[in-house]
């Protein structure tokens, strides 16, 4: 499917939003656990603001799932980095693919949740054309279901973000004049003497 690109703002930009529930529920996907399937269950349920994806093998303490969502064609020029925006328990610790042109390459791997919302950001590969699919492999590392919430996947220019992250001012660093003593600062505080009749209330009639 063709992928629309939504401005998050004006260096990064969403192809994928699992935090509308109106274009999660059209984003082609797919979600299971790693072996053992007969014993496994994973869920993927849309929620308000993101896509829940919940799994568990009893019996097992680091049982694995993957999702993979795709097919897309993103066009990738004027984009070198991926962000996976998500929600990540600390007893997970996931993997990031990308299908680009045709080939599977690793951006992430090894990554630990944090107990929060979290920003994958990885390197698209050089001269990237079209993106085609994204691939999440979890890993959970206590008894129990595990749960991740997905949140989005966009593509950013790096070039134009370190643009917008300049400051656009820089301190002076003359400080005299600036700072007064504590007695100075509290005259230069206090208002002047008001007119004679300001703020009275004026009445009608």
């Amino acid at each position: 499917m063709t992928s629309q690109l939504f401005e998050l703002n004006p260096a990064e930009f969403i192809f994928a939003s699992f935090a509308d529930r109106d274009i999660s529920d059209q984003l082609p996907r797919v979600f299971g656990v790693e072996g053992d399937g007969q014993r496994g269950v994973a869920q993927a349920r849309q929620f308000w603001a993101n896509l829940q994806l919940r799994w568990d093998v009893p019996g097992r303490d680091d049982a694995g799932a993957t999702f993979v969502t795709g097919p897309f064609s993103v066009d990738t020029a004027g984009f070198d980095r991926f962000v996976a925006t998500m929600e990540v328990t600390s007893d997970v610790t996931f993997a990031l693919d990308v299908e680009v042109d045709g080939a599977w390459h690793t951006l992430a791997e090894g990554v630990c949740g944090n107990d929060g919302r979290m920003e994958t950001d990885a390197a698209l590969p050089t001269r990237a054309e079209t993106l085609a699919a994204v691939r999440l492999r979890l890993r959970k590392h206590t008894p129990g279901p595990a749960v991740v919430k997905l949140v989005w996947f966009a593509v950013a220019d790096s070039a134009r973000r370190d643009l917008l992250l300049e400051p656009k001012w820089t301190p002076d660093p003359d400080w005299p004049g600036l700072l007064l003593p504590a007695g100075d600062a509290s005259r230069a505080a206090r208002p002047s003497p008001a007119t004679p009749g300001a703020g009275r209330r004026r009445t009608a009639g």
